[in-house]
């Protein structure tokens, strides 16, 4: 039997002290802190209020809450939409 208090190898360890977020590995903290952690979304979906703090997020979203419009309209446009985004928020 496994001793209660060792940590499974899956176990989310890296937690922030802002928000209490927890983290398999300490980039995945790391990131969170730079681009996430107290900051307003700077992505924002053209065809729902989606907001995602990264871009390749966002075109995740895109592609899998909006199939249709993601086909009809070509990945370039859905691209430059999401980095022009990115652009006006720096």
């Amino acid at each position: 039997m496994r001793n209660s208090s060792a940590r499974s190898p899956d176990e989310a360890r890296w937690v922030c002290p802002t928000c209490g977020k927890r983290y398999k590995y300490s980039r995945g903290l790391a990131m969170h802190r730079r681009l996430e952690c107290g900051k307003e979304p700077m992505f924002h979906c053209p065809f729902c209020p989606q907001k995602c703090h990264q871009k390749g997020n966002m075109v995740i979203h895109i592609k899998k809450k909006h199939p249709t419009q993601y086909e009809e309209q070509s990945q370039a446009v859905v691209q430059a939409h999401v980095k022009a985004q990115h652009v006006q928020s720096d």
